[in-house]
């Protein structure tokens, strides 16, 4: 769960400070790229872990009135969701979180991935849930169904969920180890077929295995949140490349989504506009 609270300017420590707006909502990579998805036109299906916790069942609402369903992966858990405090700095548009993530939260791989797989026309995975996500991007690989990688930060665990990726999105924060400083070549090398980085409002710069390369230039506008900038970006993409757009198009029509995103306060907000004036 998502709180989120605008203020002025960042708070002095050990003070108060009076929020100029609030919102709250179901978050986290995953959660607000289904959103997203399902904004745009597709029907998405978020597979995590909720429990019986009360507090699961504001998420769950949430996740209701934007047309996700959901598939709990650990029906009986009595733990509260990962919950995270957000401040927006409105002088500078940035966003400052202070959140347990998924650090506490695990999750067995589904009994059955090829059930839940169903008849999905592409697959994303955060790489937070490690079991999960490494049986439903190998289930779906080997059913020849995109698998979208999202790639916040070097995790050890991501080398082996990568080998069954297709499109690897990951911040210029994602620096593994060994990839020698070339994060492009080093996916590649482990299979992934198209590549992106992304660096906030810089240039995405993408690679392709067959050899293909190029820089998108997102659009320039005034941000006031960029609070899951990211992963609206994530999906968006998988919308646009689900349908049917080239790797390169769908960065771009992706770009667009996640700069109009950051033009309002909160990540549901951008949405009141309408999906009309986004591509089709």
């Amino acid at each position: 769960m998502d709180l989120g609270y605008l203020v002025a300017g960042y708070p002095i420590e050990d003070t108060k400070a009076t929020a100029l707006d609030q919102f709250t909502a179901a978050g986290g990579p995953a959660t607000n790229a289904a959103v997203t998805f399902g904004f745009l036109g597709g029907q998405a299906c978020l597979a995590t872990s909720m429990g019986r916790h009360w507090l699961t069942r504001v998420v769950r609402e949430d996740l209701e009135q934007h047309g996700v369903a959901v598939t709990d992966l650990t029906p009986d858990t009595e733990g509260a969701p990962p919950a995270s405090s957000i401040i927006v700095a409105e002088a500078t548009a940035s966003r400052t979180i202070v959140s347990l993530d998924a650090t506490r939260t695990h999750a067995p791989a589904p009994a059955d991935p090829r059930a839940l797989l169903g008849g999905a026309r592409i697959v994303l995975v955060d790489g937070h849930l490690t079991e999960p996500c490494a049986a439903l991007a190998e289930t779906a690989r080997a059913a020849g169904v995109p698998v979208v990688f999202d790639g916040g930060r070097w995790r050890a665990s991501h080398k082996d969920l990568l080998g069954h990726v297709s499109v690897a999105i990951c911040s210029n924060r994602f620096d593994p180890p060994d990839a020698g400083g070339d994060v492009h070549a080093y996916l590649h090398d482990l299979g992934v077929q198209h590549v992106a980085i992304t660096s906030g409002e810089a240039p995405i710069r993408w690679s392709s295995a067959s050899g293909d390369t190029g820089v998108i230039k997102p659009p320039v506008i005034r941000a006031a949140d960029t609070l899951g900038a990211g992963d609206i970006f994530h999906g968006a993409f998988s919308y646009y490349f689900a349908a049917g757009y080239p790797f390169p198009r769908a960065l771009e029509a992706a770009s667009i989504v996640a700069a109009s995103s950051c033009e309002s306060f909160g990540t549901r907000s951008w949405m009141v506009a309408g999906r009309e004036k986004y591509a089709a």
